[in-house]
């Protein structure tokens, strides 16, 4: 195989990946949902991490901070409206179930779909002096607002679930 042909091979290779972990992201945030304790403080540690990181490596530039900032406080809001969409039934003693807003989760995963391939079209199917005038993958405040909204929102939510399910204990 020629090597100008392998960068048009990885996107044939990612992209059945990306469709395959955008199914599953759909399948989790539609329907009712047991309140797994595990999953939610795993979601909590992991969105924890990937905002401390993204505000860590955006220190120096206010316009990256300003984007990771603000979309994790729009993530915040955001997850506040869902929580209050969010329907919660307790079970006597356990499990508790919740189902929490399709339109919110359904829009969220869209957005970042959207952004991600967004940003891979520009990476992989443009020549090579547009490719140097767009920003680096991380270097865009746009993606790091999208990120941050997806990261604030997700750890609000799981956060809010955990006290609600507890409280209702």
């Amino acid at each position: 195989m020629p090597a100008h042909s392998t960068p048009g091979l990885i996107p044939a290779l990612v992209l059945p990946y990306l469709a395959w972990r955008v199914y599953r992201r759909f399948h989790r945030n539609v329907g009712r949902q047991l309140v797994h304790t595990g999953r939610l403080v795993t979601g909590i540690v992991i969105f924890s991490v990937i905002a401390g990181l993204l505000l860590f490596f955006s220190l120096f530039s206010s316009r990256m901070m300003a984007g990771v900032g603000g979309g994790l406080v729009l993530g915040a809001l955001l997850a506040l409206v869902g929580l209050r969409l969010t329907k919660f039934e307790v079970g006597q003693p356990k499990p508790h179930y919740y189902t929490p807003n399709t339109y919110i989760g359904v829009a969220l995963s869209l957005l970042l779909l959207g952004r991600v391939l967004y940003r891979m079209t520009l990476l992989y199917f443009s020549d090579a002096p547009a490719l140097s005038a767009s920003p680096a993958l991380m270097q865009s405040s746009l993606t790091l607002l999208i990120i941050g909204l997806t990261a604030g929102y997700y750890l609000t939510f799981n956060a809010g679930v955990l006290i609600r399910s507890s409280r209702k204990a």
